[in-house]
C-alpha cells in the first residue's frame, strides 16, 4: 500500500515562485560536525535514469510503502523536507500528481502537434500518450542529487533548506526556462542529508508551443558551451556551463552561510597519498559509489513492486467488477425469460378468455333468440286464447239474447 508522506508545517519560499516550502522547525536532529572547520565539498549530480530505467518522483515524497526500504529509518522520516511547485493551491498532491498536472498542462499541445504530424506520415508507433512523454528517458524530468559534506561532517537540514532556498531563487531568475517541479531533502537515509530536486528544460517548436528540449532552452536562454570555438563535445556543451554556473553560485551560498567550502576540483593524480592511504580512499568511495546505485535501485524496485502491485490490484478489480456485471446480466436476463414467460402466459390466458366471452356472447344472443321466439309464440296464443275467448263471449251473449227474446215472447 503506498504510503502518503508526512508533511511538515509550511515555510515560506520566495516571492517569485509564489509557493510555500514544507519544512519541519524542529530542532535539527543533525548536527554540523566539525572538529577544525574542515572544508567540506559540495556534490551535485544529474541525471535522469538509471539502468533499472528512468527515476520516478516517488521515493523523494515516500509515497511507496518504505517499510520494503531498508535504508530508509522511518524514525527519522518527520524530519525530511517537502516542496512542490502547485504548494500553494494543491498542497496534498504528490509529487507525482504535480507531475502529470505541470506536462498536461504545459506540453499537452506541443505533444498533439508532434502526435499529428507522426499521423500524417503513417508513423504511428512513435505517437505518445502525455503519460508516455513524462516517462519517456528523452522528456522526462531532469533529477538533481546535492548534498554539502559527508556523514558525521555536514550540515543541519534547516542549512540546507535555506541554501537550497536561496540557490532556487538565483536559479529560476537566471535560467526562465528551468522549471523546478519539486525537491525533498531526505534525513532518514544512512549516510549526511540530500537534496532530491527534479526539473525540467522548456523550449518551444516552430508553433511557439512548450516542448521538453535542454539544447532548445539552452538557445533561447542564449546559454553556450565554455569554449564557444570549440567543437561541441562531452565536455564542452551548454549543459557544462549551466552546471558550472549553478555549482559555483551554490557553493558562493554555502560560504555566505558560514561554512568552509573545498572549491578546488579533485586532482585526478594521488600525490600525497602512499599506496595504503590510496586504496583506503577508493575503496571507500567505491563502497559510496555502490551505496548510492543501491539506493537508486531499491528505490526503483520498490517503485516497479508498486506500479506491479496496482496493476495486480487493479486487475482483481476489474475481474470482480467484470464477474458481478455477469452476474447481474444473468439475473436480469432470467427476469427477461420470466417477464417473457409471464406474458406468453398472460396472452395465452387472454386469448381463452376473448374465446370464453365470445362463446358466452353467442350464447346469450342464442338465448335472446330463443326468448324472443318464445315470446313471439306467447304472443300469439295469447292473441288465440283471446280470440277464443272473444268468440266464446259472443255465443254467449247471442245466447243470452235469443233467451232474452223467448222470454219477451212468453209475457206477450
Amino acid at each position: 500500500m503506498a504510503l502518503t508522506p508526512r508533511r511538515a508545517p509550511p515555510f515560506r519560499l520566495p516571492k517569485w515562485y509564489g509557493v510555500t516550502i514544507s519544512g519541519n522547525r524542529q530542532k535539527n536532529v543533525i548536527l554540523t560536525k566539525r572538529k577544525e572547520m574542515k572544508k567540506m565539498r559540495i556534490t551535485l549530480h544529474n541525471s535522469r535514469r538509471s539502468a533499472a530505467g528512468v527515476y520516478t518522483a516517488r521515493h523523494n515524497d515516500r509515497n511507496f510503502n518504505t517499510a520494503r526500504a531498508p535504508h530508509i529509518n522511518p524514525n527519522r522520516s518527520s524530519n525530511n523536507i517537502y516542496w512542490h511547485c502547485m504548494q500553494e493551491t494543491a498542497p496534498n498532491m504528490t509529487f507525482e500528481e504535480v507531475e502529470q498536472a505541470f506536462y498536461k498542462k504545459h506540453f499537452s499541445a506541443g505533444l498533439e502537434a508532434k502526435n499529428e504530424t507522426y499521423r500524417l506520415h503513417g508513423d504511428h508507433k512513435h505517437i505518445q500518450s502525455i503519460d508516455d512523454y513524462r516517462r519517456a528517458a528523452r522528456s522526462c524530468p531532469e533529477e538533481c542529487i546535492l548534498m554539502i559534506g559527508q556523514d558525521g561532517d555536514t550540515v543541519s537540514p534547516t542549512i540546507l533548506r535555506n541554501i537550497c532556498r536561496e540557490q532556487l531563487t538565483w536559479e529560476n531568475k537566471t535560467f526562465p526556462n528551468i522549471k523546478t517541479l519539486n525537491f525533498s531533502i531526505h534525513t532518514d537515509e544512512k549516510g549526511a542529508p540530500h537534496v532530491h530536486l527534479r526539473r525540467v528544460f522548456i523550449g518551444h517548436d516552430k508553433h511557439g508551443n512548450e516542448i521538453i528540449g535542454q539544447n532548445k532552452a539552452f538557445l533561447e536562454m542564449g546559454i553556450e558551451r565554455p569554449k564557444p570555438t570549440a567543437p561541441r563535445s562531452k565536455y564542452n556543451n551548454p549543459k557544462q556551463t549551466y552546471t558550472t554556473q549553478c555549482r559555483t553560485h551554490f557553493q558562493e551560498i554555502c560560504k555566505r552561510h558560514g561554512l568552509s567550502i573545498d572549491t578546488e576540483p579533485k586532482r585526478k593524480g594521488v600525490n600525497g597519498l602512499n599506496l595504503l592511504e590510496y586504496q583506503t580512499q577508493q575503496e571507500e568511495q567505491k563502497l559510496q559509489n555502490l551505496l548510492q546505485a543501491h539506493k537508486t535501485l531499491q528505490a526503483s524496485a520498490d517503485t516497479l513492486q508498486d506500479e506491479i502491485n496496482t496493476l495486480q490490484q487493479d486487475k482483481k478489480r476489474t475481474s470482480a467488477t467484470l464477474l458481478q456485471k455477469r452476474c447481474e446480466l444473468a439475473q436480469v436476463q432470467m427476469n427477461i425469460d420470466f417477464n417473457k414467460t409471464e406474458y406468453d402466459t398472460a396472452t395465452t390466458i387472454l386469448a381463452q378468455t376473448k374465446e370464453k366471452r365470445q362463446q358466452q356472447l353467442k350464447r346469450l344472443e342464442q338465448e335472446k333468440k330463443r326468448l324472443q321466439e318464445l315470446q313471439e309464440y306467447l304472443s300469439k296464443a295469447e292473441r288465440q286464447r283471446a280470440l277464443e275467448l272473444a268468440r266464446r263471449d259472443e255465443n254467449e251473449i247471442d245466447d243470452f239474447n235469443d233467451y232474452a227474446d223467448f222470454d219477451d215472447y212468453d209475457e206477450r
